[in-house]
């Protein structure tokens, strides 16, 4: 997230390995064997028909549903995205260039198009007076009713890079963001959506949103045909109050009546609330209000005149500091961010001309 806060002086030690993956992943498997093999017992059936018990019971969600192995599959990406290797993913960097090729080979597996070659849009941009070059990987799934208009998902994958011999891993910021909009990917991959959906993991967000500009200075497709830009920035802690925000701008009406539409969200254990009021960000013991139409990659869809939703946290201890990394992601809360955005989406998705437009007076 794009906001100006000064690096902490903590002690050097290791990212540790992405323990929480295997163990939520193993925990949900055994229980489903374990009542399978109590309700085959109970009922003496054969061990063929118990077979096919296990194997129905670990079939992929249907429609509307995360899948079964949506936290373990987030708790991978980012835990790979924040390991040590990638050096804090700054541009131009050889950890930043691995966390590129991990998203190409996520996009392709994930079966989206790819808009450019190897999914990649290339800029300059400068900072601290010196020219670089940054890289958005953008991958496509078409529509099959408004092929010819977009939807376009945003996650920054860039952060911070090193300081001295500390790594800023930035596991919250962002490589849970990114973690999200895959699992979005996948969603839609197996439920086609209406309108063309565009997954653009961003580049450059930290030194001033760059490759979000980027997008409208050499735009992959008309900027008339995107209808909606949905971020995500910050979505694996909560911070202390476990809250998950979902703030808007330019979409007629309260975005509370909105989401009030989609039930489902009720169910989550997240606390959700949509009044950016209620946000401060950390800088040690001070909090200050945030400007949170420019603190990240939808303020370029914003001074573009696009509608947007910001899926978001607040900030906490270990915001731009060296212990963002994957012990302190919260899986919970990354799961029920991750099962929100896809509800918020879908209904998006199924429902955009009601969204974006004026509703009755009352």
């Amino acid at each position: 997230m794009n906001v100006e806060i000064p690096r902490g002086n903590h002690d050097d030690r290791p990212c540790p390995a992405p323990r929480y993956q295997i163990r939520y992943a193993l925990t949900g498997v055994a229980t489903t064997v374990v009542a399978t093999t109590m309700v085959a017992t109970m009922l003496k059936v054969s061990s063929a028909l118990f077979i096919l018990l296990i194997a129905l019971c670990l079939c992929p969600a249907a429609k509307g549903n995360a899948p079964a192995s949506i936290q373990s599959e987030l708790l991978k990406d980012i835990g790979f995205l924040s390991a040590d290797d990638k050096a804090g993913r700054e541009p131009e960097t050889p950890g930043h260039a691995k966390a590129a090729d991990y998203l190409r080979h996520r996009f392709a597996a994930l079966a989206l198009q790819p808009l450019r070659q190897n999914f990649s849009h290339t800029f300059t941009f400068t900072q601290n007076l010196a020219q670089k070059r940054g890289t958005n990987i953008i991958g496509k799934i078409s529509g099959t009713t408004y092929p010819e208009q977009y939807i376009v998902f945003t996650a920054h994958y860039d952060h911070l890079g090193r300081q001295g011999r500390r790594i800023f891993n930035g596991a919250d910021d962002n490589a849970s963001g990114v973690a999200v909009m895959l699992a979005i990917a996948a969603h839609f991959n197996a439920n086609s959506p209406h309108h063309s959906l565009l997954f653009v993991a961003t580049d450059a967000e930290e030194s001033g949103l760059h490759g979000a500009h980027a997008l409208f200075d050499d735009p992959v497709i008309s900027n008339q045909t995107l209808l909606l830009n949905i971020n995500l920035d910050m979505l694996g802690n909560g911070g202390r109050k476990k809250i998950l925000y979902i703030l808007s701008h330019g979409i007629p009406g309260a975005i509370e009546d909105r989401l009030a539409a989609i039930p489902q969200l009720k169910m989550l254990a997240v606390r959700l609330s949509t009044n950016p009021r209620r946000i401060y960000r950390e800088n040690g013991r001070r909090h200050h209000r945030q400007d949170w139409r420019q603190a990240s990659d939808h303020g370029a869809f914003d001074q573009a005149g696009i509608p947007y939703l910001f899926f978001a946290s607040d900030t906490h201890s270990h915001y731009h500091q060296h212990s963002d990394d994957i012990e302190n992601i919260r899986p919970q809360f990354v799961t029920d961010a991750a099962r929100a955005a896809i509800l918020v989406a879908e209904y998006a998705d199924e429902n955009m001309t009601a969204l974006l437009r004026q509703p009755a007076r009352r």
